[in-house]
């Protein structure tokens, strides 16, 4: 646990990600993966969209930066 208004890692780098520009996209995903995504984010204690953005931005960070 952290303590009242100190941020997570997780909780810091989603907020990097939420000030940034956006245009929407859409995406099928199956049905599993959905499934897993947001047991993945309940478990953390955020979105299914927030787990989504950050691991594609540390996906696209790696290949940038390789």
């Amino acid at each position: 646990m952290f303590c009242v208004g100190v941020k997570s890692p997780l909780q810091n780098k989603i907020y990097e990600l939420r000030i940034t520009n956006y245009e929407l996209f859409n995406i099928d995903f199956p049905i599993w993966m959905i499934k897993a995504l947001e047991h993945e984010a309940k478990r953390l204690g955020v979105t299914s969209d927030s787990i989504i953005k950050l691991w594609l931005a540390e996906r696209l960070d790696k290949i940038i930066t390789d």
